[in-house]
Formats: C-alpha cells, structure tokens, sequence
C-alpha cells in the first residue's frame, strides 16, 4: 500500500483538497483509494497534535484538552489503533492522509520522526506532498490569518530574515517560549519559518526520504473551478479521481 501524506499548505487552500476528496471518499473506495475519516472527517487534525513534541502545545492540543504529554500519548495510541482498523477494514491500495497543520506547524526532526514511525506500521513507501503558491502570497494569508489570532509581532519580524542565511533557522530561533496559560503559541506569534520552500522540502526528504516530497502550484482560478479535480489527481502520481 503506498500512502499520500498531503501537508498542506492551507495558505494554498488545502481546505479545497480535502473538501474533494472527502466529497469523493466513496467513489475512491470503490478504487481502492481510502481518504481516512479516524484522524479527522476533512482535516486529518489529530495527526498532528499527536505527532508534535510533548512542549510544543499548540492551540488545537490547548483547545481540545491534549495538553500534558500523558494525554498526548494517549490520542496517539488511539490515532493507530484507529487508523490500523481503517486500513484494516478497507484494505486498499493507496491511503490518504491530508492536515493542513503538518506543513505549517511540525517544526522539528523529533516531530517527523514521531510522525513516520505512527505510520511505519501501514507502509513504508510514503509520499509526502504539498500545494504551494508564491511566498510573498502565502506570507500575506499566514500573517492575516495569525492576527485574528492575536499575533502581536509586526510583518517587520518576517522582513527582517529577508537575505538572511537562513531564513527557516532564524525564524525557528525567533519563536517566542510556548506559554499556553498566557496565550503564547508559536502558531500564531512566531514568524512564518515554513515560508523557505526549499529547506521545508530538505526538512521533509530528512526523514522520509530523498525525492519523497513533491510541491505542487496553486493556481487560484483552476482550484475555485472543476479543473481542480484533474490537478489534484495529478498530486497523487497513479491516481485517478471520478469527476462526479
């Protein structure tokens, strides 16, 4: 079985990726194509907050009670054992797994790692894949989205990296401390280290393997239209998708 790790980027309407393949969940079926339902109904959610570090609580794990690292293992346990009966049931030949939150918000080695090893036990030939637009573009959606979340550091934090060496390690060292209680999360305050496209694909090739992550582009006209469908089908190499 080959799995599709789809990781967003929701600043590239990921939303409308996995609107689609939900729609179409039992038409993939009937070609041996399982987009889980365990890990959550669109977004496949719990995957990531069963997959970051044990401090990294973000506000999905603060929202949702999975703060301390007991009951994080305990949704992570429950995230396999679900999924396994999933697969289990379905047998099929390629699984589906899309979080816009995976992208965006794994920020460490221990993180992916935490990740492949909940899907090891599936299969080892993961493809992990993302939607992506121009980082200038992304950067305006991410920076909105965070002040209605209560960013409070200005667009300056993200210029300031413009030119530097590194822009994913400098805005990985810019993060504030995590301080749930206070409201401090690193998805909301920290500047945008997934931005640098090219070290988010070394990040990804690190653990899951050289030439396993394709980027694809966003083309706002054709995913607000049924054309869409082909380009998704396109993402997942061998893979048809029914048009109705």
């Amino acid at each position: 079985m080959r799995i599709y790790l789809h990781i967003g980027l929701e600043e590239a309407s990921a939303a409308r990726v996995q609107s689609i393949l939900s729609d179409k969940r039992e038409q993939l079926l009937r070609k041996s194509i399982l987009y889980a339902r365990s890990p959550g109904n669109k977004n496949h959610v719990r995957l990531f907050m069963a997959a970051t570090d044990p401090g990294h609580v973000d506000p999905l794990r603060f929202n949702r009670g999975y703060i301390t690292p007991q009951k994080q293992a305990t949704l992570r346990e429950a995230v396999v054992d679900d999924l396994t009966r999933e697969v289990a049931q379905h047998n099929p030949e390629v699984l589906i797994l899309s979080c816009t939150q995976l992208g965006s918000g794994l920020r460490s080695l221990s993180e992916l790692e935490r990740l492949r090893a909940m899907l090891a036990p599936l299969s080892d030939d993961i493809e992990v894949v993302a939607h992506v637009d121009l980082p200038t573009r992304m950067l305006g959606r991410a920076y909105s989205a965070q002040l209605l979340e209560g960013r409070g550091v200005s667009l300056q934090a993200e210029l300031d990296l413009a030119g530097s060496e590194s822009w994913w390690q400098e805005a990985l060292e810019a993060a504030p401390q995590i301080d749930p209680a206070a409201g401090v999360f690193a998805e909301t305050q920290a500047p945008n280290h997934w931005l640098d496209l090219p070290a988010l694909v070394t990040f990804w090739e690190g653990v899951f393997g050289a030439g396993k992550v394709q980027l694809h582009s966003y083309d706002p006209d054709r995913f607000a239209s049924e054309e869409v469908v082909d380009d998704i089908a396109v993402s997942y190499t061998h893979l048809t998708l029914p048009t109705k």
